[in-house]
């Protein structure tokens, strides 16, 4: 498993963080490889980490999965805040941040479970979903860009 760690000064990414000592510190900790195999220690590892995190006063910057059940998530991620900001830019209508970064999982027990947990199968797997879902597809037809 490899590790990495990087600070960042004075980052503005979220206003939750202003009660602690290390205000306008950010610490990203990357974890890369392959978990436990068995789908249900995977998440109780991954929900242990979640909660040593809220312990800390930290959270997970959301570019990782999640494993929050959606009531624990937005304990720790403002629900107010963000709402607000949704509304503010008129994007209620899109999946919101815990719809896009949960994971949705599956039946450990299924041929596709084991299928996709052998290296590196699980990796054509996921490239083989995302061409088929087309959805690398919509940014060449975002409104955005024609206004």
């Amino acid at each position: 498993m490899a590790v990495s760690a990087k600070t960042i000064p004075d980052t503005t990414m979220h206003p939750h963080n202003t009660q602690t000592v290390a205000t306008g510190r950010m610490l990203n900790i990357g974890l890369w490889g392959f978990g436990p195999a068995n789908q249900n220690t995977f998440v109780a590892k991954n929900r242990d980490l979640e909660a040593k995190l809220r312990e800390l006063g930290a959270m997970k910057w959301l570019y990782a999965h999640t494993y929050y059940p959606e009531d624990d998530f937005w304990q720790v991620y403002d629900r107010t805040w963000y709402e607000g900001l949704r509304k503010k830019y008129s994007a209620t209508l899109l999946p919101s941040v815990y719809q896009k970064v949960k994971v949705a999982l599956r039946d450990s027990n299924s041929w596709s479970a084991w299928f996709v947990s052998l290296w590196p199968l699980g990796g054509f797997w996921g490239i083989w979903k995302a061409i088929q879902s087309k959805e690398y597809l919509k940014h060449r037809n975002a409104l955005w860009k024609w206004r």
